[in-house]
């Protein structure tokens, strides 16, 4: 946009003479004395780009008037170049010039020239009239800046009408109204009210922006060029002796005049990055202090909640557990009835099985009596042959007899008298062969008596066999039952062992746990404490943390 390369001015005296002398580097003063000259700017070259703000900081008699008048060439440079939009300033011709002051450049003073005769709207549409614009177009065009600004209601008055203050912002929308893209400002806010001041700024730095133009401006306060600056060149002596960013400038200065000229912004912005850094350490803090309260808040209030729910289930484990020693209880006492059942019944099968050997010993007695009256049997099977062997012998001796006594009878009555004797014993011997028959017979009916007697007794044996042999065989059956009671009853003893044991283990773990429950109460009560505990003592760091922020704030 603006480039200005080794510009220098020198008033009065030997202007050549001066120039040499100002190239081999003698001093200022040395040079007015010699040549009496007086050097305004030597050798200055500086760039500003479009959009750019560069402040031009110097004290009084440093040249930086000079110099921002030779930019619009108010002032002829004594050597150097001014290029405007890449165009040699000084190779332009007077109409060429005054174009580019119109059209292109604005420039502001301090003092403000306002025409006394015109009206305030009038001043300010004054640069468009010097444009050669219609009046009802530089009237609108000036009365919408000034509603801008906020002066329309002074549009219609005269200079001698309005504040000093709305005087200055009168000039400065008169500076404004062809909308430049380059804004000259030589000292434009010099004794002006603080407040006044930073208004003024705001409003031209608003317009800065909005139009995107390039400004460069001077001024003696650092503070201001601070504000309002891209880049700062500090003037000292005619010359800028140094050029940058604030930055820059605070923190490599070329040298003390430097140096001091920005100590007071310097020490400023360190107090400034001190305390943005210290605001935002303590904005860190108590964000994080916060934070931490409120976890620990909200750490309390779910450790609360938690164990709230813990002692629910702390007193449901306890009825539970309650109610599981109960049946436990239950079950114990039916396992000991189960048991002593158990154990009655043993004793029963214990009492059959003693009566049951009992028996058997009978049995295996009356099998061995039974053996001995069959063996009886066939003893007297034997007499009853032998006896019939007897009868038999005796009726055939009978027989005989009889044969005997019929030939003897016979014999006697063939005989006579002379068989008469021999007739008696015939008769005799008949006699005795009947008594003998008798007795055959009688002992015939008492072998039959006797025969039928040891049917009959063979018939009882056998059924006393047969009964013995089903008592045995009974016997067995209820002995391999009452092994198979005893095996059933052990194991249920076992099994009532074993259940009295597991009640037992139950018991003791329902105990265990009704233990481990009121431990855990107990713990959840301290827990409890410990919250409440914890919520008191963050309630009191969030008052503590507040007192600090407030002492520091304060302090």
């Amino acid at each position: 946009m603006l480039s200005a390369e080794g510009l220098c001015k020198v008033y009065g005296g030997s202007a050549a003479r001066a120039m040499a002398m100002l190239r081999a580097g003698i001093d200022h003063a040395d040079i007015g004395r010699e040549t009496g000259a007086t050097v305004a700017v030597a050798d200055v070259s500086f760039d500003l780009a479009a959009g750019e703000v560069l402040a031009v900081l110097g004290r009084l008699n440093s040249g930086k008037s000079t110099l921002i008048r030779m930019v619009n060439r108010l002032v002829e440079p004594t050597s150097g170049t001014v290029f405007l939009n890449g165009r040699d300033m000084a190779a332009m011709k007077p109409a060429e010039l005054i174009t580019a002051r119109r059209e292109t450049m604005s420039m502001a003073f301090g003092a403000v020239a306002l025409m006394p005769n015109r009206t305030v709207l009038e001043n300010v549409a004054f640069g468009l009239e010097v444009a050669g614009l219609r009046r009802r177009e530089r009237q609108e065009r000036a009365l919408a800046l000034l509603t801008r600004m906020g002066l329309a209601h002074f549009a219609a008055r005269r200079p001698h009408e309005i504040p000093s203050e709305v005087r200055l912002r009168i000039g400065l929308a008169r500076s404004l109204i062809g909308d430049p893209s380059l804004l000259l400002m030589d000292v434009p806010f010099a004794g002006v009210d603080p407040v006044l001041r930073l208004e003024l700024e705001a409003e031209l730095l608003d317009w800065q922006r909005a139009h995107g133009a390039a400004m460069l401006l001077t001024t003696q306060d650092p503070d201001e060029a601070m504000r309002l600056a891209d880049r700062i060149a500090v003037m000292e002596a005619g010359r800028i002796t140094q050029i940058g960013t604030l930055d820059e400038i605070l923190e490599t200065p070329t040298n003390d005049h430097v140096r001091t000229t920005f100590q007071d912004i310097a020490a400023r912005r360190r107090e400034r990055l001190r305390s943005a850094h210290l605001e935002k350490l303590i904005s860190h803090f108590e964000r994080t202090a916060m934070e931490g309260l409120d976890t620990v808040e909200s750490s309390a209030g779910a450790l609360d909640g938690t164990a709230r729910q813990l002692t629910g289930i702390i007193d449901r484990t306890n009825e539970q557990a309650g109610e599981t020693v109960v049946a436990a209880e239950q079950i114990a006492s039916n396992v000991q009835s189960v048991a002593a059942l158990a154990d009655d019944t043993f004793r029963s099968l214990e009492d059959i099985r003693l009566r049951i050997d009992d028996s058997a010993r009978i049995a295996s007695s009356a099998v061995e009596q039974a053996r001995k009256a069959d063996q009886s049997v066939h003893s007297l099977r034997k007499s009853a042959e032998d006896i019939g062997n007897v009868v038999r012998i005796i009726d055939e001796i009978t027989g005989q007899t009889n044969l005997l006594a019929l030939n003897a009878t016979i014999e006697a009555a063939r005989a006579g008298e002379a068989g008469k004797g021999f007739a008696v014993v015939a008769q005799e011997v008949r006699q005795l062969a009947s008594q003998t028959a008798k007795a055959t017979q009688d002992v015939s009916l008492r072998i039959q008596a006797m025969q039928d007697a040891t049917g009959n007794a063979a018939q009882s044996l056998q059924s006393i066999t047969a009964v013995i042999e089903e008592i045995s065989t009974i016997s067995l059956a209820i002995a391999r039952s009452m092994e198979a009671q005893a095996a059933a009853s052990a194991t249920i003893h076992t099994s009532i062992d074993q259940a009295a044991s597991g009640v037992g283990v139950v018991a003791r773990n329902a105990r265990h746990v009704t233990g481990g429950a009121r431990d855990t109460e107990s713990a959840t009560r301290h827990v409890l404490t410990a919250a409440a505990d914890l919520a008191g003592q963050t309630e009191r760091l969030r008052r503590s943390i507040e007192q600090l922020l407030d002492g520091i704030r304060t302090g």
